[in-house]
């Protein structure tokens, strides 16, 4: 029996007993009758303004209890932050920079990418309508979001894009990205990753792996594209200056007619993004 119940029956047995005395006592004169019917009236009114208390002590504790209940639910949802960066800009910046921390290899800041072959769009274009989608995507997943642009006029190196991730705390740091190639028969989605032996990503390489691994796999699913495999790296600027893990995901091939088209699509955009985001989920439940 539970304490709403408990005190339920305290209340009628309390009335039951005031009633029983009165009928109990007949044999009183009217005076001393009267006076024992206000005495067990006392009694009952203190009874019942007892029994008040304690249901409200009850209600003061049930509410307590269910603070306590929301609190630790808000502490299990962990909210991870992704920082997306859509790969190239407007205008590339031929002014070099050190390829990692204290590195004395250089490489320009950053290009603009390559075009399309039958649509002529350019890469940094593509690569920024994806991200946005995936940014939208993410955020109705309840992930926090971070860009490094969502423009296309803007100048930011590499490095500046690495730093980004690492200044926002974000938990993973993805690079969205086309490709190109000199033979136009070449097809298919890759993801760039940094090597196992590159003396600035030795901290991120394990969970770059792992997250490159996890992305590649879920996007050829959604998007039935070839599968190109992992490559490793240890001369990308936006991998070496990142402190969080990485991954570069070639999405397809511009320089292939078929995916030049496909990739211009707003149906094969949403199935990339499918993907990309299948694949965070799966590394961050897995």
């Amino acid at each position: 029996m539970n304490k709403k119940s408990i005190i339920a029956l305290m209340m009628f047995m309390i009335i039951g007993i005031a009633v029983i005395t009165v009928i109990a006592i007949p044999s009183f004169s009217n005076g001393k009758k009267a006076e024992a019917i206000i005495s067990n009236e006392e009694v009952l009114a203190s009874e019942v303004q007892a029994v008040e208390e304690d249901m409200g002590e009850e209600k003061e504790s049930l509410k307590e209890a269910e603070k306590e209940e929301v609190i630790e639910v808000e502490e299990e949802i962990v909210k991870y932050k992704i920082c997306i960066d859509p790969g190239h800009q407007l205008k590339g910046n031929s002014d070099h920079e050190p390829i990692g921390p204290g590195s004395d290899k250089t490489k320009p800041k950053v290009s603009s990418g390559t075009r399309g072959v039958a649509t002529k769009i350019p890469e940094y274009q593509i690569n920024l309508e994806v991200s946005l989608k995936l940014r939208d995507a993410l955020i109705e997943k309840g992930y926090d979001v971070v860009l490094t642009r969502d423009k296309n006029e803007v100048d930011l190196s590499n490095r500046q894009r690495a730093s980004i991730a690492t200044e926002s705390n974000s938990d993973i740091f993805l690079r969205i990205h086309a490709d190109g190639a000199g033979k136009e028969s070449v097809n298919g989605i890759h993801v760039l990753c940094p090597g196992e032996t590159d003396k600035f990503t030795v901290d991120i390489y394990e969970e770059s792996n792992i997250l490159s691994r996890t992305i590649l796999e879920k996007l050829v699913q959604s998007t039935g594209a070839r599968n190109r495999g992992i490559s490793y790296r240890d001369d990308i600027s936006g991998f070496n200056w990142s402190t969080v893990p990485v991954a570069l995901i070639e999405m397809g091939f511009m320089t292939n007619k078929r995916e030049d088209k496909l990739l211009s699509t707003e149906e094969y955009q949403y199935k990339i993004v499918e993907g990309i985001v299948e694949g965070i989920d799966a590394y961050f439940t897995e």
